[in-house]
């Protein structure tokens, strides 16, 4: 018997350190939009004095050109009061294609944050050595009860124009 393997191309997604320590928020106040995620120091995650981000994803290819895709494979939601954080108006996410301008994306450049794998193409098609910048805020609702609100968030490179594959 043969076997026969015919390997197109290899791709590597890699999270900046403080985006591989996850999307946190730390503590939040109810009815207060535009909350930014936090760096794991409890400092604002997406400006530093700088104004730079410090969430992004590089991207390495051994073939063509590639997609990113992300998505949270549900709401944030606390599962001991079973209740949630709606990400269609509430969880905001901003992504910029480039190689070194740490100071984009801005607010008016977002998205809802998606609850399936979907293709962000629009970031451009995304070349080996890219990187993607990542802004992420928050609005708690009103009347939302204090908890521990979890999601699990996952990036993705597939071959340009390919489908993204389910969570």
């Amino acid at each position: 018997m043969v076997s026969n393997l015919s390997i197109s191309a290899s791709i590597a997604i890699g999270l900046s350190s403080n985006l591989s320590q996850g999307i946190r928020f730390g503590s939040l106040s109810p009815g207060v939009s535009n909350q930014s995620a936090a760096a794991p120091d409890g400092t604002d995650g997406n400006t530093n004095q700088s104004g730079q981000t410090g969430l992004w994803v590089n991207v390495s290819s051994s073939g063509p050109a590639i997609d990113l895709c992300l998505g949270a494979n549900r709401s944030l939601r606390d599962d001991s009061l079973a209740r949630e954080i709606n990400n269609t108006r509430n969880y905001t996410l901003a992504f910029h294609n480039s190689t070194n301008n740490l100071t984009l994306p801005g607010p008016m450049d977002r998205h809802e944050m998606p609850l399936a794998l979907t293709n962000f193409s629009e970031t451009g098609s995304l070349s080996s050595g890219s990187r993607v910048f990542l802004r992420f805020w928050l609005d708690v609702p009103d009347n939302q009860p204090a908890g521990a609100y979890t999601s699990n968030v996952t990036f993705r490179g597939v071959l340009q124009g390919s489908p993204c594959g389910s969570l």
